[in-house]
């Protein structure tokens, strides 16, 4: 029995009475048989998610690489609204660390992705940050047996700028919309955050 929302590597099927998951496989002289490995569960949302798992550590084995991990992690949270920002940091992330086993990751593997790198504190953040969330998603589905520490360089120190009067007198000329520059001279006078000033009645504003 097929669900719709099971990829074609595998099927989730019945066994005595439980549930089990099914595959193919093509042997060496190109007879083809489908194992079958039982779940241990009756109930069929249960026996999907055990199916996942099995079928991913069976996927990455026991050579598994970050590169397989991520990828692995990548296809389970392709349902975030952060999905396609991940794709493009391990898109410029996999050329150093596909290959590497998580068990040889260290604080100078780390660096060494920096000095590959050579792009900003922040962007080296959320690249290795993606390989961090991907080994520990790992170690918490079974597939590997320990996350290792995945160091990440420190974040910079935000600078805040602010803008001179005569900067400001002049983002007011170029707001068009009247409501637009009542928000930014309240905001200025009040130093009210965004929500404050939008949740205002006019009953509490007194411009004198």
């Amino acid at each position: 029995m097929r669900n719709k929302e099971q990829p074609e590597e595998y099927s989730v099927t019945r066994l005595r009475g439980e549930w089990a998951i099914s595959w193919r496989e093509v042997g060496p002289s190109g007879q083809v048989r489908r194992p079958r490995y039982a779940l241990g569960t009756s109930d069929r949302v249960v026996a999907n998610t055990k199916a996942r798992r099995f079928w991913q550590k069976r996927k990455l084995g026991s050579g598994e690489t970050v590169g397989h991990i991520v990828i692995a992690w990548l296809a389970e949270h392709d349902h975030l609204a952060a999905a396609t920002r991940n794709a493009d940091a391990w898109g410029a992330a996999k050329g150093y660390w596909a290959q590497i086993k998580p068990g040889d990751i260290d604080h100078g593997v780390c660096r060494g992705y920096v000095k590959w790198r050579k792009r900003a504190p922040r962007t080296m953040r959320t690249e290795i940050s993606l390989i961090r969330r991907a080994v520990n998603w790992a170690e918490e589905q079974k597939i590997i047996a320990r996350a290792p520490k995945v160091w990440l360089p420190p974040n910079p120190e935000r600078v805040v700028r602010s803008l001179t009067k005569a900067q400001f007198r002049t983002f007011l000329v170029g707001c068009q919309a009247e409501h637009v520059g009542l928000f930014a001279k309240i905001g200025v006078a009040t130093g009210a955050r965004a929500r404050a000033i939008l949740d205002l009645q006019w009953a509490q504003v007194d411009f004198d």
